[in-house]
């Protein structure tokens, strides 16, 4: 089939995997004229608690294909395919804008409270009951609690495996195959355009994901509020997309030392036994393929043969047992990865486009958002304490009216995400490139293993003013090994004639991080008053891991483990990706 003088579209198709161990979304809205208590119990808690527990627990996303084109290509293994089996001319065909997404989540929750009133006095009810205003996680009971009269307690334990991956058998171990996104065009192309851009290949997992939001609004509020994140996991997260390629090798004859064991002989030739080579991974590329063609097994690091059937003289039996034998063989050139198999175009006054498409993958421990917003004509003090204060030592302790906590931790072995992209045009080496302008600009890899990523932020507003004490408080710690890795190759023709090449502004970027923490307390008012008055003490402290004060912010992060993020292996092409 022939594209002329018209356009074809291949464009914004999703093909999305979503995997989810638990998923939570709890809510609560309190709306009245005015609120008010004697008692000092709770009014309105969320509370939400999930488990995903044991090594057998497994949550993985697959997002995978592959295209039957016709008999002139076969099956293509890309997940989102354009293919044109003749030429092109005079015409445009585009494959933009598509998803190919895996997503796994051993535990994720939503959680929301709204508390609206004119009026808020529940003072009376909290005395000089402190205890009432606490949150607390303690290591050493391995107890955690939120003593308020309005917030949020979200606790989430993760465990096993968490997998996403657009590989077609989970991991690069067992996969030969990566999703992908191909534009394939049997003939010429003549005088054309062809576009392949805004495409997205994702891959992200997380073992424990929260989102927390509490707002409070009303005329004049006297409250204590919370929100506490507790997030603890030891599962082994990962998140894979594409296969390594290679580059070509050269053949050619090469020799080996093979040896034998088990060995029985009988007049000229060995009856039984294994023979084996030592040092499997010493050869090439070229050189294994020739081994295995040539009966050779490959189990761990050694090559091995049925020994039955070898010819060999009674004498040459006694030297092979006790010193071996030499081998050789002729090993076949083996070509680059991707080139063979690759696209064939021959252009000619065309113009070609690869440019602002995206491949990503992400490995994440916990992950949340922690917000608490208070929105007064008049903030007062919830409860009969002079001082607000905060530690993170065997847990966490913090003591306010209004209070953000976070605590997150990692035990688990490794984290780890690795991608293999390819952006590129490719084309036969016998291919006419005249008059053409080719370009592979704006593209962008990422590899992301995080450990505990928190945003904490606790905003209080008052239009006249505020006497009260608030906290933001974070805990994380990770003893995972954290991996991420990214390898890149962008290609174009360089034997062109009369014709443009561009490939600038394309990224490639592995990151990875063991605690990663953004905290923000934010207090806005006409006046804004001390709860002690008359005595010196900051109103804001962001520092120290035991503080007293009116309003404090305090981050503890603990690492345990060196990262990891090793470059690609040099000289290795990667076959999946977005491929013209």
């Amino acid at each position: 089939m022939n594209l002329e003088d018209s356009g074809a579209a291949n464009d914004r198709n999703t093909l999305q995997a979503t995997a989810n161990g638990t998923n939570a979304a709890n809510a609560m809205v309190i709306d009245a004229d005015k609120l008010e208590t004697n008692s000092d119990a709770s009014i309105g808690i969320i509370s939400n608690v999930q488990t995903a527990l044991g090594d057998e627990v497994s949550v993985s996303a697959r997002a995978t294909g592959g295209a039957e084109l016709p008999e002139y290509r076969g099956t293509i293994n890309d997940v989102i395919t354009t293919g044109i089996g003749g030429d092109i001319h005079g015409a445009s065909l585009s494959t933009s804008e598509n998803k190919v997404i895996a997503q796994a989540s051993g535990n994720s929750s939503d959680n929301s409270l709204s508390v609206k009133a004119n009026t808020m006095d529940l003072n009376g009810g909290m005395g000089n009951k402190a205890d009432n205003a606490r949150i607390s996680v303690d290591l050493s009971q391995n107890v955690f609690g939120i003593q308020k009269q309005f917030g949020i307690s979200n606790a989430q334990l993760g465990a096993g495996k968490v997998t996403a991956s657009l590989l077609n058998n989970g991991d690069a171990t067992n996969a030969d195959q990566s999703a992908s996104i191909l534009t394939d065009v049997y003939g010429d192309v003549i005088h054309s355009t062809i576009t392949s851009g805004e495409n997205v290949l994702s891959a992200s997992a997380v073992s424990n994901t929260a989102t927390n939001n509490f707002a409070m609004s009303g005329n004049s509020v006297s409250a204590t509020t919370g929100a506490l994140n507790m997030q603890v996991t030891n599962a082994d997260v990962s998140s894979n997309i594409g296969l390594a390629g290679h580059d070509g090798v050269d053949g050619g004859p090469f020799d080996f030392h093979f040896q034998g064991e088990n060995l029985g002989h009988s007049g000229s030739a060995l009856t039984g036994g294994m023979l084996y080579i030592e040092n499997a991974s010493s050869f090439n590329r070229a050189e294994k393929a020739a081994l295995e063609d040539d009966g050779w097994a490959l189990n761990g690091d050694r090559y091995e043969k049925d020994a039955a059937g070898t010819p060999m003289t009674g004498q040459e039996y006694v030297n092979f047992t006790n010193n071996g034998m030499d081998g050789s063989l002729t090993a076949d050139s083996v070509p680059a990865v991707p080139s063979d198999g690759g696209v064939t175009i021959a252009v000619d006054g065309s113009t070609l486009r690869l440019d602002n498409n995206l491949v990503v993958g992400a490995a994440r421990g916990n992950v949340a958002t922690n917000g608490l917003k208070v929105d007064a004509n008049a903030l007062a003090d919830g409860f009969k304490n002079e001082d607000a204060t905060a530690k993170t030592t065997n847990g966490l302790d913090t003591q306010a009216n209004q209070t953000v906590a976070n605590f997150q931790t990692v035990e688990a072995p490794r984290l780890t995400s690795d991608v293999y992209g390819s952006f590129g045009i490719s084309t036969a080496e016998a291919a006419t490139i005249s008059g053409s302008t080719l370009l592979v600009n704006g593209n962008e890899q990422n590899s992301v293993a995080v450990g505990n990523t928190a945003t904490n932020s606790n905003d209080l507003q008052a239009a006249t003013g505020v006497m009260t004490t608030a906290t933001v408080v974070s805990r994380q710690e990770s003893g995972a090994a954290i991996n991420a890795s990214s390898t890149q190759d962008i290609f174009a023709p360089a034997a062109v004639d009369g014709s443009t090449v561009e490939m600038s502004e394309n990224k490639n970027v592995s990151l990875g991080i063991q605690n990663d923490v953004v905290n923000e307390l934010t207090v806005s008012a006409n006046t804004i008053d001390t709860v002690r008055p008359g005595k010196a003490i900051a109103n804001a402290i962001l520092s120290g891991f035991n503080e007293a004060g009116d309003r404090l912010e305090v981050d503890d992060g603990v690492e345990d483990t060196v990262l990891e993020t090793p470059p690609g292996q040099l000289g290795e092409e990667a076959f999946n990706g977005i491929e013209l």
